[in-house]
Parts: structure tokens; C-alpha cells; sequence
């Protein structure tokens, strides 16, 4: 099983990661559709996956309130996406302020019946960041490809 120290390690390194991918995005190319996606979208999804599913799963977990008045992201620049993106890591990152290395064994159901300890909720979430970096770096590539499908045109 990982360790808090490590899980937490892994958290950090997966948000720096998703914000280096994003790191001098301009405006076009955030609102740039390609492979059926744009920027925005893709990191609207990420928000509110760590607000609205990880967050409040975490929150179960741990016997906490979901955080209230929560609502679906709308981003309008990548500026503002990597703003809400750090607030939305540090909420969940909040979460976890007192939680000790046998709370990792917590569970929590998921609205599907699955049945997750926190550690693999905090896996999850681990993975969801490498995922998210994964398209952003994709979506990014195909943006500057000679063949790039908008540039706005």
C-alpha cells in the first residue's frame, strides 16, 4: 500500500505536471477544438472532477460534509483554468489535512456501488492527473501541427 507521504508526493507532481502542459497557453488555442475536445473542456472536466467526484468521495471517506456550494466549472482563459485548478487541489489537499496513515483504509462507495479505500480514491486521482496532462500535451500538439484542424480559421 502507498504511503500518505507518498500519495501526496504523487498529488503534487501530477498537478505541477498538468499545469506545465498548459504553461503558455494562449487564448485561441485554449478554446481550440480538435479530436472532438478543446482545452477548456478537458480542464472544465478536471475541475470539476476533483470538486464533484474526488473531493466529495474524499470527503465521505473521512466522515466530512461535501464542500457546499460547489457548481460545474466555466473557464474562460487558461490563466483563469490554472487558478481554479490550484484551488481545486488545494481544497481536496485540505481534505487530507489530518488524516492519518490508517485512514487510508477508510472506504467509501462511489455512486456506481464500487466499493474504494481513500488510498484508491487518492490513486484515482493520481492517475486522472497524468491522464488530463496526457491531453493537454496532445491537444496542444495537434493545435500547433501544420495540419491543426482551427487556428481559428
Amino acid at each position: 500500500m502507498e504511503s500518505l507521504e507518498s500519495l501526496a508526493s504523487q498529488l503534487e507532481e501530477g498537478k505541477e505536471a498538468l499545469l506545465d502542459a498548459l504553461a503558455g497557453c494562449g487564448l485561441e488555442e485554449f478554446s481550440w477544438e480538435g479530436k472532438g475536445s478543446s482545452l477548456r473542456h478537458l480542464l472544465e472536466g478536471a475541475v470539476d472532477a476533483l470538486n464533484l467526484r474526488f473531493g466529495r468521495l474524499v470527503a465521505m471517506a473521512l466522515g466530512l460534509p461535501p464542500t457546499p456550494c460547489i457548481v460545474p466549472a466555466q473557464l474562460s482563459s487558461p490563466r483563469e483554468a490554472a487558478m481554479v485548478l490550484q484551488v481545486a487541489h488545494r481544497r481536496l489537499l485540505n481534505l487530507l489535512h489530518l488524516v492519518g496513515p490508517q485512514d487510508l483504509e477508510r472506504t467509501v462507495v462511489t455512486s456506481a456501488g464500487e466499493r474504494l479505500t481513500l488510498a484508491q480514491v487518492l490513486a484515482q486521482v493520481v492517475q486522472a492527473y497524468r491522464g488530463w496532462a496526457e491531453e493537454v500535451r496532445a491537444l496542444r500538439k495537434a493545435y500547433a501541427s501544420p495540419k491543426g484542424e482551427g487556428h481559428g480559421h
